[in-house]
């Protein structure tokens, strides 16, 4: 459809078209007042691996080999994080019952990513400041035993620790005017390409 033709057509429908924007932009506000605040505990790991014998420096070949190894490892500690193993192991330390249901709704709270080569930043989000931090809590300690345990068998210089041992806790962001824009922009959409679909079957027929 052209633009032209598309532009004509909004005109003539110019009433319902404003409706539904204005129906969808009331629906945005409502969501922004019925959906509860969420606020989410964040964190970074940093990976490194310790020099053997406490020799060498940082621009040694020790040095270098330790940091690419600490490099290498950070994708391992960025997969426990994502695993449902180590995942389960923080469900238990909450309390929470495991299941199918449970451990996919924790995997909604979560968002890892990796900032540095050696540094990976967690967040966790939750309906209120202290279950947000438990839940971080639970999953970070989860994280660096799981970890370490891994690392005593084949590397016991690796290490996983949290740049601060206190989360960042935090509101989520929201605001009641993105909700209205949002809202009155996918009514307008939504209505434009119900007319577009209306004016086609009718050119069909």
């Amino acid at each position: 459809m052209e633009l032209k033709m598309l532009v004509r057509l909004i005109k003539k429908s110019a009433v319902s078209v404003i409706v539904v924007t204005f129906v969808f932009g009331v629906a945005g506000i409502a969501l922004y007042y019925f959906v509860p605040q969420k606020f989410s505990a964040a964190g970074t790991f940093y990976v490194e691996r310790s020099v053997e014998n406490g020799a060498g420096r940082f621009f040694t070949y020790e040095g270098y080999y330790n940091q690419q190894t600490a490099i290498a490892y950070s994708n391992t500690v960025l997969g426990l994080l994502e695993s449902d193993d180590v995942r389960t192991l923080a469900l238990k330390k909450l309390g929470i019952d495991i299941t199918e249901q449970s451990l996919r709704r924790f995997n909604r709270q979560i968002k890892t990513t990796k900032t540095a080569n050696q540094l990976i930043t967690l967040s966790v989000t939750a309906t209120n400041p202290k279950k947000a931090e438990s839940a971080f809590k639970a999953l970070a300690q989860s994280t660096v035993d799981t970890s370490d345990k891994l690392s005593q068998t084949s590397d016991p210089f690796l290490h996983v620790a949290l740049v601060n041992n206190q989360p960042v806790v935090q509101e989520t962001f929201r605001n009641v005017w993105v909700n209205l824009s949002i809202g009155m922009l996918l009514g307008f959409l939504l209505s434009v390409l119900f007319l577009s679909f209306k004016s086609y079957l009718k050119e069909q027929a």
